[in-house]
């Protein structure tokens, strides 16, 4: 597994979240579908992705399956994502 960045903080109130690719990984987020969710500590999951959309400053948006409320995402923020 490759970490390639990880979640910042919810971005707007329908389930977007905003992430931040490790350098040189940039190129990763165009083609993802699946992604694993880490917090680090043991805390982890595999999750599909519905969207990605460039955002500003090099970072992204995240459409994560299943999550429709900002208030379902912000548990996720520091998160690391790997593939």
């Amino acid at each position: 597994m490759e970490k390639i960045g990880f979640l910042a903080k919810p971005h707007g109130h329908h389930g977007l979240i905003k992430a931040v690719p490790l350098k040189g990984k940039e190129e990763r987020f165009f083609s993802l579908e699946r992604v694993y969710l880490s917090d680090g500590n043991g805390g982890s999951a595999w999750f599909r992705v519905d969207e990605v959309k460039p955002y500003t400053r090099g970072r992204f948006l995240l459409r994560v399956n299943g999550f429709k409320k900002r208030e379902e995402v912000e548990k996720f923020s520091k998160f690391f994502i790997a593939v």
